[in-house]
């Protein structure tokens, strides 16, 4: 979302108070629904399918959650990805 406010901001104002711009943007998470093509999923950056996401935004919210998401303990995020990537 945040490219999306520096664009509508070039949009209403111009460039011209702007020396430099980087534009790093993602949607914070994008799902494989079945009527994508294998092509279209892998150009997209999709994953996971739709359960996958859900089952894994569960567990990021479940009692694990906090080990899962600290940045001193990779290999317990490591292993949740494990068991849901292809």
């Amino acid at each position: 979302m945040g490219a999306s406010v520096l664009w509508s901001y070039i949009d209403n104002h111009g460039t011209g108070r702007l020396r430099r711009l980087v534009v790093v943007d993602q949607p914070a998470a994008v799902a494989a629904v079945p009527w994508l093509a294998v092509g279209e999923r892998t150009e997209s950056g999709a994953i996971f399918d739709v359960g996958g996401l859900l089952e894994l935004a569960a567990n990021l919210h479940g009692p694990d959650g906090p080990a899962v998401r600290e940045a001193e303990n990779p290999q317990a995020f490591d292993a949740v990805l494990e068991k849901f990537l292809p």
